[in-house]
């Protein structure tokens, strides 16, 4: 068991009031966002949309249609919200463009992003010889933004099909199916990650393609798109995953006894280190082959666990100089990178309810094995049930969290408020999103180890868990 050290910082109380997230309350915090991002879009011609400060509106947007899509709303479905979808599908698939800037590399060696089968020869692996992506406008946070839409992508193509023609959008897209548009889309970020000339910053990403030097906070995005190439049976070129392991053993911290040990840094290793890139980074972790096993995923699970210095997985949002932005509970950022990577890794399982072999009435709760400083007790199942949550179950802790603090939790309007700069339909959407993993339970496919996140469920990793309607 870890020793607990002084507090050298102040943790902010996040406990909520209620203590109780049951399946009725989170699909009514579902329905009640939902309904929030429906009467807050802004609606112009054929397209919806979420206006954000810093050209981060088709990312917000993306979040909030995310949220619509994981609950079977689809586009122009003819459902409750199928004429909203549709329209926030339009504004997204409006804005994908092709990378003139795109074709094989030869900084550092030569390497192209359609070089499928790592032979070296450019022409024969049945590529279009096309990179898209989705521009965000002025302030050229392309990677970031790119991250935030694959996951709509793939959801679209995981509920209509991925050889489903996309049908909307510019004319770079329309005529597209969905896998066709996400082919292009991981060849994109495996044009741009950062070239192999740059150093310690080589095989991350940052801000735009091929840019001179990488920081973790938008890795992760890159990371994401390959996961779902992997999903989706999309070849990726071997030295993505081999150049993001010299990026990843170089920004995580190494151990040496203080509470940066195992975490992700910034723009190096020592860099404003906090959660949300620890979480991200494990999501890279899986697109390199690193399983549960391996000694860097533990060094980043035990950051996550760490109560040297202060409670890191308790912690609240904290704009302490030394993470910047850092925080768990309530930080949106730092929750949603949370909650992808420890599902990369085994996070959530099945709770029988007590009835083994009827799944009826199972639900996804966190697994207890990964982080140990979750306070238990709280109500979860169905309204009349009586079960609690154990010591351990990061999941159940978090749907309370977000149902029923009163500083973080929902809002009486279903909106969710977010913090720093993760706000809005952007917060409101990951929110949904995270209370969104619950469903019914799916056969366990066994998986390579390369990629873990198959049998899991999750929207994000290839699979896609419907909350049942009726709770």
């Amino acid at each position: 068991m870890k020793r607990k050290i002084i507090v050298l910082m102040i943790v902010l109380a996040v406990a909520g009031t209620v203590n109780a997230a049951t399946q009725q309350q989170i699909q009514q915090a579902i329905d009640d966002g939902l309904t929030y991002l429906a009467g807050s879009m802004t609606v112009a011609g054929s397209e919806g949309y979420f206006p954000y400060s810093n050209d981060g509106t088709l990312a917000a947007t993306a979040s909030a249609a995310l949220a619509f899509i994981e609950e079977g709303y689809l586009p122009n479905d003819g459902s409750t919200y199928g004429t909203q979808v549709g329209q926030m599908c339009n504004y997204i698939f409006n804005r994908a463009k092709v990378d003139t800037n795109y074709g094989p590399e030869y900084a550092g060696y030569a390497r192209y992003a359609e070089d499928y089968n790592n032979d070296g020869d450019f022409t024969n692996d049945g590529g279009n010889n096309q990179a898209i992506y989705f521009d965000p406008a002025n302030s050229k946070r392309d990677i970031y933004t790119n991250g935030i839409v694959a996951p709509v992508i793939k959801a679209l193509g995981d509920s209509l099909g991925r050889n489903t023609v996309v049908g909307m959008g510019s004319a770079t897209v329309a005529n597209m199916t969905y896998k066709e548009v996400m082919r292009d889309v991981v060849d994109w970020f495996a044009y741009g990650q950062v070239e192999p000339d740059r150093g310690v910053h080589r095989g991350g990403w940052r801000y735009t393609p091929n840019y001179s030097t990488s920081d973790n906070s938008t890795a992760q995005w890159g990371a994401l798109p390959m996961i779902y190439a992997n999903s989706w049976g999309l070849p990726v070129p071997n030295y993505v995953a081999n150049e993001l392991t010299l990026w990843t053993n170089y920004i995580q911290n190494s151990p040496n006894g203080d509470w940066k040990d195992g975490g992700s840094g910034y723009d190096g290793p020592n860099t404003y280190v906090n959660m949300a890139k620890t979480g991200g980074m494990l999501l890279q972790f899986a697109v390199e082959g690193k399983a549960l096993s391996d000694p860097t995923v533990q060094a980043a699970l035990n950051y996550m666990d760490s109560m040297i210095s202060f409670d890191h997985w308790n912690q609240g949002p904290s704009s302490w100089p030394d993470q910047w932005n850092g925080g768990n509970l309530g930080n949106p950022y730092s929750m949603w990178a949370a909650y992808k990577g420890l599902a990369t890794y085994g996070g959530l399982v099945w709770d029988d309810n007590g009835t083994p072999g009827d799944t009826s009435d199972d639900f996804l709760v966190g697994n207890p094995n990964l982080i140990s400083t979750v306070p238990g007790g709280i109500t979860i199942g169905q309204d009349w049930g009586t079960q609690t949550s154990a010591a351990g179950d990061w999941y159940s802790q978090y749907c309370d969290f977000l149902i029923n603090n009163p500083t973080y939790g929902q809002n009486a309007n279903g909106s969710w408020s977010g913090w720093s700069y993760w706000t809005g339909a952007l917060a409101t959407g990951w929110y949904i999103n995270i209370l969104n993993a619950t469903g019914t339970p799916q056969p366990v496919v066994p998986v390579p180890a390369a990629f873990l996140l198959g049998s899991i469920g999750l929207s994000f990793a290839g699979w896609r868990l419907r909350r049942r309607k009726e709770l």
